[in-house]
């Protein structure tokens, strides 16, 4: 509601009639004007005490006007205030000043009620023909009513600001981090002559700050006279008609059979800020949004929805993000002097923020109320998630299991088993309803609460059906998309999932392949070490190979033997002859890189003949590129058997994560070979895949494509498809698929399975 500003009507006749009830000591009527004029009574009432006081007020405030006048224009010419009981009329006649002399014309006539002058009396004190007081008199009077009214009109205006500022709501906590460029975004437009209408829209997820913003902008609105009325609305009703009729009720204007035309007339008369916190619906419906904007066209309107709507009239939108790391820290740092002695410890404070992201009213909650994530999480999202469609929900689970910050847009493309065909419909409504962030061109990740969010659903809601076909885009997902960290994520994150053991043994297994390939091995084994215990007999087999061909993947080859030959034994013993024969392909690698390459030979050479038999064309493929790696090796001219040992040396500590050491190594023998020698390109595409683990990205793709062309001049076929795969994984997990197709589109068929 908003004090009118407009002056009650006072005419210089109403002022004369208070002065001469003041001075002869007569009643006022209770229908005269200053009687309303909260400048000099607030509460007038009908009882006959109220009354009287309401007279002693208006008599005092005009005696004690009338007299300040006089004393401030006596001061102007160097005349001294008058004190009570003084009479120097003749001084304030003397100087010669009109506007001096009306003033004392009131104060001796109507103040100094004691001498009871008439105008004869006062013309004849001071020497003044009788015509000329009157003139002054008149004069006083006229500028006396200016005063009172210019003075109410300012105390009406004082009013309605503070009755403003008590309309907004509390705000909590009562301060802003980094937020000056969207306080200036809005001013400018709400306040701007050339971008009427005065209507924005901040955008964000809930808890993002939405509401304090609106908060300040209105304060600041209100206090530099900008509007003259406010209307808050903290629950707006989706039916166009009842929001019309509300705002009008908060107005305190009458409610008239058409709410929509009393709006408009308002607002074309006065300034008005009308805030609607909590607008999701509305802005969700183009025709409700519409009508009421343009109902509201004269007013300054700040609309605070969750959602940004996919077609919306003309209204600037500002969307609004998380905090990032350094104005989370410098939010903490004004919680702790805001509220000292309330915050918990810094290592609690860094927990918080990892598990809620730079949310801040979740920042809040979780350090005001001790609430577990999950709970603020469920606050946040549970009716985004209800009122998402299923493919939105698929996605968003997807994104939640597939990649622990970001995820390249391309890579989401590649999803094969989404029914609805339209993986950028859902991707927008994501970030539409502020689930899922664009950190860049094309690259897209989920907020952390949203994540939170869909773990606890997983947890408790593995039948529901979205969340079911979420996992099912998640495996669907092409090997070669897969990176080494997502992986790793997708993992973690199925490990904390409260579903049965064979659910955990079937993702095991399922993602045992994709792990070893893109290397995210030791998160695959813990993985699977969680239910080794449980693996039925019918997995058994191809759990030994895939756990052989980790701990070759990490260097382990003594743990790796033991567990492919425990592999060939169980699988010969049961008839699972196709998993021994892959058995003997992974072992005979391993033998190969320990230097027992005819051990290795034999188990290939029965690999290669079983596949043969089956027609498996694939992985006959696989052992005919191990068999001439083995060959590539064996012709292999390195001088003695010092420099092999250090080709060994090199790949186990790039298998156990030392790419440092690796370079070292690398670079020593590197100087004992010429470019002649054919195994220099073998030593340039190691140091390619060790500049990639240590970030040097140029010198990386460098490095591979020298050795891809020297092997395709030596006609080198294994060593040029190895690194092919090599460097194509470089392009994956360094976001450029593109560049990766290109590299494997030449290759055998078997490679995209690796």
């Amino acid at each position: 509601m908003a004090i009118q500003v407009a002056t009650p009507c006072v005419e210089i006749d109403s002022v004369v009639a208070a002065l001469e009830s003041m001075r002869q000591g007569r009643r006022l009527e209770t229908t005269h004007p200053l009687t309303q004029f909260i400048s000099i009574h607030q509460n007038t009432t009908a009882t006959l005490e109220g009354l009287v006081a309401a007279e002693v007020r208006i008599f005092r405030h005009l005696a004690r006007h009338i007299q300040r006048q006089l004393n401030r224009h006596r001061e102007n010419h160097s005349l001294a205030p008058i004190a009570a009981a003084e009479v120097r009329v003749r001084e304030d006649f003397e100087v010669g000043s009109a506007e001096l002399e009306a003033w004392s014309t009131l104060y001796y006539r109507y103040v100094r009620i004691d001498l009871d002058w008439s105008v004869e009396r006062l013309a004849h004190e001071v020497g003044q023909p009788e015509r000329t007081l009157r003139r002054r008199q008149q004069l006083g009077l006229y500028r006396l009513t200016q005063r009172l009214a210019r003075r109410e009109m300012r105390t009406r205006e004082q009013e309605n600001i503070v009755l403003m500022h008590t309309n907004l709501p509390p705000i909590r906590p009562p301060f802003l981090i980094d937020r000056d460029e969207v306080l200036n975004w809005g001013w400018n437009r709400l306040t701007n002559i050339g971008t009427e209408p005065h209507h924005i829209l901040l955008n964000g997820a809930s808890g993002i700050g939405k509401s304090v913003i609106a908060h300040r902008l209105a304060r600041d609105l209100i206090d530099n006279r900008h509007v003259r009325s406010l209307v808050w609305i903290e629950k707006p009703d989706i039916v166009y008609s009842i929001l019309c009729e509300h705002i009008v009720q908060e107005l305190g204007l009458p409610l008239v059979r058409d709410a929509r035309a009393t709006l408009r007339s308002y607002y074309r008369q006065s300034e008005g800020l009308v805030v609607i916190d909590n607008a999701h619906e509305i802005v969700a419906d183009e025709h409700v949004v519409q009508s009421l904007l343009n109902v509201l066209e004269d007013a300054h309107v700040i609309l605070c929805a969750r959602i940004s709507p996919r077609v919306l009239p003309s209204i600037p939108t500002y969307d609004l993000t998380e905090f990032d790391d350094s104005l989370v820290q410098e939010f903490f740092d004004q919680l702790a002097t805001t509220y000292p002695n309330r915050l918990p410890n810094e290592e609690r404070l860094k927990q918080i923020y990892e598990q809620v992201g730079g949310n801040p009213r979740a920042l809040w909650a979780a350090i005001d109320a001790g609430q577990p994530t999950a709970s603020i999480a469920q606050s946040h999202y549970s009716d985004v998630w209800t009122r998402s469609l299923g493919e939105q929900r698929s996605l968003w689970t997807f994104l939640a299991l597939s990649c622990e910050q970001t995820i390249s847009t391309i890579q989401v493309g590649f999803i094969e088993e989404n029914e609805s065909n339209d993986v950028d419909d859902s991707i927008e409504a994501l970030l539409r309803l502020h689930v899922a962030e664009q950190k860049s061109t094309n690259q897209i990740g989920l907020v952390p609460l949203a994540r939170t969010f869909v773990e606890n659903v997983l947890s408790q809601e593995l039948v529901d059906s979205s969340v079911t076909m979420g996992i099912k885009l998640t495996l669907a997902l092409p090997s070669q998309y897969w990176m080494r960290s997502p992986l790793s994520h997708l993992l973690s994150t199925l490990a904390r999932l409260k579903v049965s053991a064979s659910q955990h043994i079937y993702m095991a297994t399922t993602f045992g392949i994709w792990a070893l390939a893109v290397g995210a091995t030791e998160a695959w084994l813990r993985y699977y070490e969680m239910f080794q215990t449980q693996i039925p007999e019918l997995d058994r087999v191809l759990c030994l190979r895939l756990v052989g061909e980790a701990h070759a993947k990490l260097g382990e080859w003594t743990e790796s033997a033991y567990a492919l030959t425990d592999a060939i034994e169980q699988a010969g013993s049961t008839g699972d002859f196709d998993e021994q024969a892959k058995a003997h392909l992974s072992l005979a690698n391993v033998l190969s890189q320990r230097g027992n390459s005819a051990a290795a030979r034999t188990l290939l050479l029965r690999a290669e003949e079983y596949f043969r038999r089956q027609d498996a064309i694939d992985e006959l493929q696989r052992v005919q590129f191990s068999l001439a790696q083995l060959e590539s090796a064996a012709s292999s001219d390195l001088p003695d058997q010092d420099m092999r040992r250090l080709f060994l040396e090199i790949r186990s500590e790039i298998a156990g994560g030392e790419f440092a050491r690796a370079l070292d190594i690398a670079l020593r023998v590197k100087s004992d070979l010429m470019e002649s020698d054919s195994n220099y390109p073998r030593l340039i595409a190691l140091m390619g895949r060790i500049y990639f683990a240590l970030g040097d990205w140029a010198r990386a793709v460098d490095a591979m494509r020298w050795s891809i062309r020297a092997f395709e001049v030596r006609e080198e076929i294994a060593a040029e498809q190895q690194a092919r795969i090599n460097l194509a994984q470089m392009y994956v997990q360094h976001g450029n698929a593109q560049y990766a197709l290109g590299e494997l589109d030449n290759l055998p068929a078997w490679v995209w399975d690796e």
